[in-house]
This record gives C-alpha cells, structure tokens and sequence, in this order.
C-alpha cells in the first residue's frame, strides 16, 4: 500500500476500470442503444424474449388511464389492494377520496423468507386470499356487494382479461425472482393454459367469506406504477409510462390500444459494454449474469457490488480491499453508498476505516451513482420517445430510492435526458403501484 494517497493516480485507475462518468457521445450512443432494443421489443410479432436483441416488452393489454376517469369514481368508494412480490407483501384497505386521489387505510405486511417461497399454485394463492380476506374482516368489508380486489404482482406474468371482467395472471414459467418457485408447474404446458390466478383467488376469498368480490385486476408492479395517475389539466399530464429505480430496475409504456401497457424489463437489456468492474462483480457472484445488462449499472440491489468491485480493482490503494468490502456488506445501512457519496466521515455510516481506505472507497460510491443517474436519464429519455413525449411538459411516475434518495441522482438523471431530449420537461413524481392497480380496479368497476 502506497504511504500517501495519489489522488491522481486512483481518478486515472478508476477511468481505466470503467467506474466514470459516461461523456454526451457515449450518453447518446446508449440512448441510440436502448432506444432500438425497445423498438425490436415492441415491435416483435410472438412470445416476449430478450434473445433478438431486444427488450422482453411483454404486452398486457391493461389500458392506461387518465386522473379525469379516476375522479368520476364515486367518492369514498373502499377496495382492498394488495402488493405481493419479494419478502414483504402488504395488504391494505383502499378508498377514493373527493380530490380524486386514493388513499391506502389499514394495512398490514406478511414477510416471507427466502426458505418459504417454494408453492404449489394453491398454497401460493392462499397466502394472497388470506392476506386479502384479513383485511375485508377487519374493515368491515366481507359482505360489500361489489368490493374491488387488485394486486400489483412483482412477478413475470401474461394478463388476461376474462369473461367475468378480471384482469386475470397467468404465470409463465417455474422459477420466479428472488428465489421464488411455483413447484408444481408444468413446463408441457402452454402458457396460455396454465392454471387461472383470479379464478383460484376468487374461489379461496369465497370460501373464506368474502361474497361480493367485485372485479379482481392484477397488474405486473412495474405496469401498476403507471397507474398512479396524479395529474391532468394546463398544468400537464401523466405520460402512459412507469419506472421502478429501486433495487431493481424497470419501465413500462402504454403501445396502444391492442399491447396495452408493456412491461419492458428494461433492466436486463443488453446494451452495455464489459468493462473490469462488471467483470470483477461477475466473478464473484455479484452479478448473476454473464451479460452486461442495463440493471448492474442502475439497480440498488447492485451498485454496492460496483463499489466493491471497485475497491477490490483498486487494492493498490487501500490496506485490505478484502475487509473494506466485508464492512460494506454487512453493513445495515440502507442508504449506505448514498450516505457515502454525500462526503460524509466513516463512522458516520456505519464503517470502520483508514482514512485514506474510506477516501478510496467514497471515490467508487460516487462515481457508481454518477454512472446510475445518467442511465436512469437515458432511460426516461428513450421510454419518453417511444411514447411520442419529446417536447413540454410531461409527469413521469416512478417508484424506488435510487432515484428518490440517491445522492445527487434525481438532479444527474433529469440533466441527461435533457441533453437527449432538450425541448421536453420531466416532472418525475413518486408513485405507488398499490394505489395504481387500486385505481384501475375503481375505474374498471364504474366505466
């Protein structure tokens, strides 16, 4: 280890490794990049894929929904939400407010470990219907004749609309995210064939003695962002897209009337170039892939691996690049790497480290985020396009702390898709795929 830090030095090995800020030619080559792998996806006649060169864009045929059908909902009309997908899934109670918003009322969270998250279909609908029916009893809403039921369901999935007027899910394959698995699943069968999530919720809410369900809509959660339509008039309108910027990565858009809304899968799109840190992440497991895709740049689930990767490429500089990377990943801090790249001391994060080991490390947060807001920017730019949103004024809901919270992130990402799209205005607003799927469901019931 070098007895005095050559701040030089580290800035010219970290330019080497590939943990920089992306220049204007290489932010537009990206967009150019991300903007024809949407277009292969959207246009692509079969079964959504990602081995043609374009995004999985999965069509659901869910159609976007404007703030002006929202408030036509009778007032104070109350439903039950529910979002299941990862660890915790939460069930609530919903209403529709007079300023035509909805808000979530009781609600309560079921954590779910990763050694219980193998199901049969029947034992993985109990748990949505027994979250579900626990609500309706506690708030009274067992016997309401036409009670709207929806789920944002963070899982792959092909939505249907049934006779009965549900938004029906199907699931499409074994293995599911985070560890996740539907273990009787049979492979033999067409995906439009497998087995009916609405029809075998609806069955187990009647049995537990919720009677009226009125319409059951489930939504993918990326899509159900979408859904939280919260503006309309002079002032603007929600553009028909979504964005999730959290630990994972995704966007949807609205492709007309036929598609509906499009779950893009953004996040695994392979538009990026390998470079030694994705290499090193991908060697140790931290990147699961073997393909340099968009999510190990952006997603929060990755950008601590980036700087680890980082620090580990950059051992020269440090005393032990193997215990700088222990501390950060037993770290309990949540907003660790944006605490970090927001130039605040070591104890005050959490971490235990020689002053110049903590400089070293800091360097890697900051620059692992930089890189993370200019992708979120070229992703909203090219989504944005592909909607026809290229100049004005144009609300963009998201959910996640990436974009939230991260250091800097929000203010990055907005100066990058102005360099891409300089006439158009993005007004992101935090968004919530519970209360959007909720409002499909009441605009569903009284359209």
């Amino acid at each position: 280890m070098a007895t005095q830090l050559n701040h030089a030095a580290v800035q010219k090995r970290l330019d080497e490794i590939g943990l920089r800020p992306f220049t204007a030619d290489e932010v537009r080559e990206l967009a150019d990049r991300l903007s024809k792998s949407i277009s292969i996806g959207l246009k692509r006649p079969g079964e959504p894929t990602n081995t043609d060169g374009g995004v999985l864009a999965a069509p659901t045929g869910v159609q976007h929904i404007k703030l002006a059908e929202v408030q036509k909902v009778p007032d104070h009309t109350r439903g039950i939400t529910a979002a299941c997908g990862g660890t915790n899934w939460i069930f609530a109670e919903t209403q529709k407010e007079p300023n035509g918003q909805v808000t979530i009322g009781r609600s309560f969270v079921r954590k779910i470990p990763e050694n219980e998250r193998q199901h049969t279909y029947d034992s993985f609908t109990e748990i949505i219907a027994d979250g579900i029916a626990r609500v309706a009893k506690q708030c009274e809403l067992l016997n309401e004749p036409t009670l709207p039921v929806s789920i944002s369901l963070g899982f792959p999935q092909i939505n249907t609309e049934t006779a009965d007027g549900d938004i029906d899910a199907l699931i499409p394959r074994r293995k599911l995210p985070k560890f996740w698995e539907i273990t009787d699943f049979t492979e033999a069968v067409p995906a439009l064939q497998q087995p009916s999530l609405a029809r075998l919720i609806k069955a187990k809410l009647k049995a537990k003695g919720v009677s009226g369900v009125g319409q059951l809509v489930m939504v993918n959660d990326t899509v159900a962002v979408a859904l939280d339509v919260q503006h309309g008039g002079d002032e603007g309108e929600d553009a028909p897209v979504g964005f999730v910027f959290g630990t994972g990565t995704n966007g949807a858009l609205f492709a007309g009337k036929k598609k509906g809304m499009v779950n893009l899968e953004i996040g695994h799109a392979e538009i990026m170039d390998q470079v030694p840190v994705l290499e090193v992440m991908q060697k140790r497991g931290w990147a699961p892939d073997t393909r340099p895709i968009m999510e190990y740049w952006m997603g929060g689930a990755f950008i601590p691996a980036r700087v680890m990767a980082g620090v580990e490429l950059l051992s020269e500089f440090v005393s032990d690049s193997k215990a700088i990377n222990k501390q950060i990943t037993g770290s309990q801090n949540q907003a660790l790497i944006s605490d970090m790249a927001k130039g605040r001391q070591s104890p005050l994060v959490g971490l235990s480290l020689l002053a110049d080991d903590y400089m070293v490390a800091q360097l890697c947060a900051k620059r692992a985020l930089h890189q993370a807001a200019q992708l979120i920017g070229v992703h909203l730019a090219t989504v944005c396009q592909a909607v026809k949103y290229t100049e004005g004024i144009a609300f963009i809901p998201y959910e996640g702390s990436v974009l939230g919270k991260g250091h800097h992130v929000k203010r990055k990402s907005l100066e990058t898709a102005k360099l891409l799209l300089p006439q158009l205005e993005l007004k992101p607003y935090e968004a919530s795929g519970m209360v959007g799927v909720a409002k499909l469901a009441l605009v569903r019931l009284f359209s």
